[in-house]
């Protein structure tokens, strides 16, 4: 047997995918906003998590091409880039179809390949619906206040004066013309004083702590001793626990 000494180079190299990481690359932003109103801090967090979800889910199937490059955090909702414009379209397409609303998709052409083919980065435009679940809104129709518990294709709700569901007309879809009258998280708990009949019940004004009558909805439990109430305008209402 013999030592031979053999010389070896070594050289740094990186997988196009990796570089292409590394580089920044995207081909297809996903910009998730809401229609007239503030993202929730609950669907930011659920979009983000959706996309992230699902591009791991390509990954593990063996699509090595996927990959989420970038998250922007703006003021008016996240920026999702994207390696691929097909990727991007459906992830719009996995987030609208959990939280409700649309996207529309906006092509740029950014250069040409080898073969004088345009490519195109694609913004997919995501806008949720008008009205999120928790908002308490007066659809304007002399039936009262509604807290919204759905958003998809039609809005939903519960009516805080009976309990009876709601349902927006099939024309208004999810963007009935409505006003804001608060959320879920503004109503505070306050004491039963005491239940006049199936119809009326007398609980603490959350505010002046004065009894007032209000409408006894089929939501509240009859042997309740507290509940849920939102005061707007003076009026009390009584909102769902859950």
């Amino acid at each position: 047997s013999a030592e031979v000494t053999v010389p070896v180079r070594i050289s740094r190299g990186t997988c196009d995918r990796c570089g292409r990481i590394a580089g920044g690359y995207y081909a297809g932003i996903v910009q998730i906003r809401a229609d007239e109103r503030d993202l929730t801090p609950e669907e930011r967090a659920e979009a983000l998590s959706i996309a992230e979800s699902y591009v791991a889910k390509q990954e593990e199937d063996g699509d090595r091409e996927a990959f989420i490059t970038e998250v922007n955090e703006t003021d008016d909702g996240p920026d999702v880039k994207l390696s691929s414009n097909r990727l991007a379209q459906n992830v719009a397409t996995r987030i609208t179809d959990r939280l409700g609303g649309s996207f529309e998709s906006y092509p740029t052409l950014v250069t040409e390949d080898g073969d004088g083919n345009e490519v195109y980065r694609v913004t997919f435009a995501v806008r949720l619906p008008r009205y999120a679940e928790g908002e308490i809104l007066d659809p304007g129709d002399g039936d009262g206040p509604v807290l919204v518990t759905g958003v998809s294709g039609r809005l939903q709700g519960v009516r805080l004066a009976t309990g009876d569901e709601y349902t927006s007309d099939f024309e208004e879809a999810d963007a009935p013309d409505a006003t804001r009258l608060g959320t879920r998280d503004d109503a505070a708990e306050t004491t039963v004083v005491t239940v006049e009949d199936e119809n009326a019940i007398q609980v603490l004004d959350p505010v002046t702590y004065e009894a007032k009558a209000v409408p006894n909805p089929e939501f509240v439990d009859d042997d309740a001793d507290t509940v849920l109430a939102f005061e707007h305008g003076g009026e009390v209402h009584l909102v769902p626990e859950t």
